[in-house]
């Protein structure tokens, strides 16, 4: 699905969202303290934060597309800095097939049907051998990653 809006709109909607977040926030808050502390507060405070609001909307709006611009050529490094390590492994990975499987791929016959043939013959490569092994290891870790995160996490929010 594509966009139909202008850059303005967007940073407007999504400064509106954060306006109603700040607002939203500080009305709870006056909402739970008590009336002598409710006093205290100044009114002054809203216009502030309205200020505030309307000065960083006049800065962020011209630096938009700056802003978008590095965004981008910053997301197109990461994607190049994977692409670069994913093709390494791939080189590395190129070697891992058995010498004896090229040689008899090379002794098959030149007509039509004989390389086919000749592959189901010799069995799985390793790479089908090991594959759901390296899938299933990496699966493990990320679990195991994650349950070890989630209990350093209820150990520290036990001790508050």
């Amino acid at each position: 699905m594509i966009l139909l809006v202008q850059d303005y709109q967007i940073v407007l909607y999504a400064m509106m969202h954060f306006i109603l977040l700040i607002f939203g926030y500080i009305s709870s808050h006056l909402a739970v303290i008590k009336q002598e502390e409710r006093k205290q507060f100044d009114r002054k405070l809203w216009l502030y934060i309205l200020l505030f609001f309307a000065f960083g909307s006049v800065v962020v709006f011209p630096l938009f597309d700056i802003g978008r611009y590095i965004f981008l050529k910053v997301w197109e490094g990461f994607a190049y800095v994977f692409t670069f390590i994913a093709s390494k492994i791939g080189e590395l990975l190129k070697f891992i097939e058995p010498i004896e499987r090229e040689r008899q791929e090379q002794e098959s016959s030149p007509l039509g049907g004989g390389e086919q043939d000749n592959y189901d013959e010799l069995g799985p490569s390793l790479m089908e051998i090991i594959g759901p092994i390296i899938y299933w290891s990496i699966l493990t870790l990320i679990i195991g990653v994650i349950c070890s995160l989630q209990s350093v996490f209820l150990k520290i929010n036990s001790t508050k």
